[in-house]
């Protein structure tokens, strides 16, 4: 393993993607560690509400407590000087989603081709998108983030 992932600073960068399935609006937080993808954070945008115009921010990991780890998205909602930074809490937002994004946070951490990664994800079923909708939207917008590195 790469010395890089084994000490994730408090506050990384982040990018913001979005994508749509038939019915719903999504959103992936992606942090980076010099540059590079290091975690991601999947869910609903109605459960995250992330203006449109934010397509950046910081990633915040703090312990509250000695086996409470709380993570949260920093972001100024509009790129006027002075704006105040909102800060929203990414732990207990991302629901059913949040062992994919532990799985593929683990598969990057672990220096995972991207290549590889889409295909595992590919390989995946869900119990909620049976027509495949959602992964298929999902895997095409991280093709077109992944193409960057």
């Amino acid at each position: 393993m790469n010395w890089l992932y084994r000490n994730r600073p408090k506050e990384i960068d982040a990018d913001v993607l979005r994508f749509q399935d038939d019915y719903e609006k999504w959103v992936v937080i992606i942090g980076k560690v010099y540059e590079k993808p290091y975690e991601i954070y999947i869910g609903l945008l109605e459960n995250f509400p992330i203006p449109e115009n934010v397509n950046r921010g910081k990633v915040l990991k703090e312990k509250t407590e000695p086996e409470i780890l709380k993570c949260y998205f920093k972001f100024k909602p509009n790129k006027f000087n002075g704006a105040k930074t909102e800060s929203l809490l990414i732990t207990d937002t991302f629901g059913k989603i949040r062992n994919l994004s532990i799985l593929i946070s683990g598969l990057i951490q672990c220096e995972m081709p991207f290549e590889e990664i889409i295909k595992t994800i590919k390989s995946l079923e869900f119990d909620f998108d049976p027509k495949n909708l959602w992964k298929k939207e999902f895997v095409r917008t991280l093709e077109d983030y992944f193409d960057r590195f």
